[in-house]
């Protein structure tokens, strides 16, 4: 913004509160209303407070030592107030890994009084700004490692909010990283399915991404019954409140189902030399709710111990159920047919059968079918127990 705008120019520009994306909200000064330049209300000399809250559905679970959230507000651009008027704009910080951040382009879109260029713009703005931090703490001599922070804690209560507070910050552009406290950077920065960059915190059983978000400091409120305009006249505010919306899911564990064999029946052709053992496979999570139900197989040519990997795939603190549905045509379930075990995050857990033959010499097959979406739609692809194809007579 430039200080020679006309009276007329900076009248129609508004104060714009725009949300950035899903779960980056940025609240960008493009201008404010006219005031005497003898006695302008602004202060950017007065240092503000700022209370960040994190939308939470079990925020108690974010805030215990192994799962801490931290919050790092860092001044991208410096505020400067426009001659006779009382607003400010957006400058370059000065040195530092924020330096070379295109704050003119930023201001232009604020100007603009178009709220999808404005959105957008703050978009980039934010990423290029996340992605300049993240340089910056991957490097051997960070210089952001005294940035302010701050940790959040539940507010009180089981509904209770997660909350963190900064105290006299000066007045600037903030670029509000949240993310594990434990997690360096190289751990906690993550790619979202549209290829922006976020950043996660860890629960024991929920993973939450969180975008960068951006705030202006200090910030204006509209009028009570009116638009947040030039023309609203409310006065600046030096205590913010604003509102992480991260993506949350679950975190995910695996499954590995052990399968010990100690005999092995054939009939010494070689035909039906194969052995299929099925199991059923279900889990609910700590409501009794189902969150995962397959079936899957193990199949022997000889004697000896395989497995099954169910990789990734089932709830962390979910109780999964495994049980043998299906011991072979010759063998005999050794020991307990069914197993549990409750699923960890990032970890493997295991439920062991072992079977023995039941000298029946009866013997069978399996097959296991998939199926791929193709360009002639859903293609069926059948593996079979002993490598031959069914007969189609």
């Amino acid at each position: 913004m430039k200080g020679n705008a006309s009276a007329a120019t900076w009248k129609g520009r508004w104060l714009a509160c725009l949300a950035a994306a899903v779960a980056s909200a940025l609240c960008l000064l493009a201008a404010s209303g006219l005031a005497s330049a003898a006695q302008p209300s602004l202060d950017l000399s007065k240092p503000s407070s700022l209370k960040v809250t994190a939308a939470l559905e079990d925020a108690a679970s974010f805030t215990g030592p192994d799962a801490g959230i931290q919050v790092d507000a860092y001044l991208v651009a410096r505020a400067e107030q426009v001659p006779g008027y009382d607003t400010y704009a957006y400058a370059p910080v000065e040195g530092g890994p924020f330096a070379n951040l295109d704050v003119a382009a930023l201001n232009k879109a604020m100007e603009s009084g178009d709220g999808a260029t404005a959105t957008q713009a703050s978009q980039q703005f934010a990423q290029a700004a996340l992605s300049a931090a993240l340089a910056d703490l991957r490097s051997p001599e960070p210089t952001l490692a005294n940035a302010p922070h701050a940790s959040m804690h539940a507010a009180g209560g089981v509904d209770a909010p997660c909350e963190a507070d900064f105290d006299r910050l000066p007045s600037g552009l903030y670029l509000l990283v949240a993310h594990g406290a434990d997690l360096s950077a190289d751990d906690y920065a993550t790619t979202l399915a549209d290829g922006k960059t976020a950043t996660v915190a860890y629960s024991a059983l929920k993973e939450c991404a969180f975008e960068p978000v951006l705030v202006s400091l200090p910030t204006r409120e509209a009028a009570a019954g009116q638009v947040l305009t030039t023309a609203s006249g409310a006065d600046w505010r030096y205590s913010v409140h604003t509102m992480l919306k991260p993506q949350v899911s679950p975190r995910m564990g695996s499954l590995e189902i052990i399968k010990t064999l100690d005999r092995f029946e054939t009939d010494g052709t070689g035909v039906d030399s194969a052995a299929t053992f099925v199991f059923s496979v279900q889990a609910v999570d700590v409501d009794g709710e189902k969150v995962y139900d397959d079936v899957v197989s193990i199949v022997f040519d000889q004697p000896g111990r395989q497995s099954v990997l169910i990789e990734n795939k089932i709830p962390a603190g979910a109780t999964v159920t495994v049980r043998e549905v299906y011991s072979g045509a010759s063998y005999q379930v050794a020991g307990a047919s069914e197993g549990t075990a409750v699923i960890a995050a990032d970890q493997v857990a295991q439920v062991s059968f072992a079977n023995t033959d039941d000298t029946t010499k009866v013997h069978g097959g399996s097959v296991t079918n998939s199926f791929a979406y193709g360009k002639g739609g859903w293609e069926l692809t059948p593996a079979y127990s002993h490598g031959a194809a069914a007969s189609e007579d």
